[in-house]
């Protein structure tokens, strides 16, 4: 059998140069934020055509769920404080106004 010291020196991890590694790490990261930033709007998209069919309390619900997913990505760094405000406040501004003109 092999001496230790070989045996360990096999078992050793090749390491990857970090350029390599930071380019590899960034397109992971890329990839888990653009679904991310997919959901985010494909539910606010959904809520806003489904919004004339839903009861008050379930537009209640869709939108404290859409403002939590909102605050997850703010916090993230998927979407600016200011985005976030601004979406938020133009989906409760949308929803305040849909009864006034039904």
């Amino acid at each position: 059998m092999a001496n230790p010291a070989e045996a360990k020196e096999k078992s050793k991890k090749i390491k990857r140069p970090t350029a390599k590694k930071r380019q590899l790490q960034n397109e992971k990261r890329r990839v888990a934020n653009k679904a991310a930033r997919s959901c985010i709007r494909t539910k606010i998209r959904g809520f806003q055509e489904e919004m004339h069919t839903l009861g008050t309390s379930q537009k209640a619900e869709n939108l404290s769920e859409i403002s939590s997913l909102l605050d997850k990505a703010a916090k993230k760094g998927l979407f600016s404080l200011n985005k976030t405000s601004r979406l938020k406040s133009r989906i409760a501004a949308r929803l305040k106004a849909k009864p006034a003109t039904a």
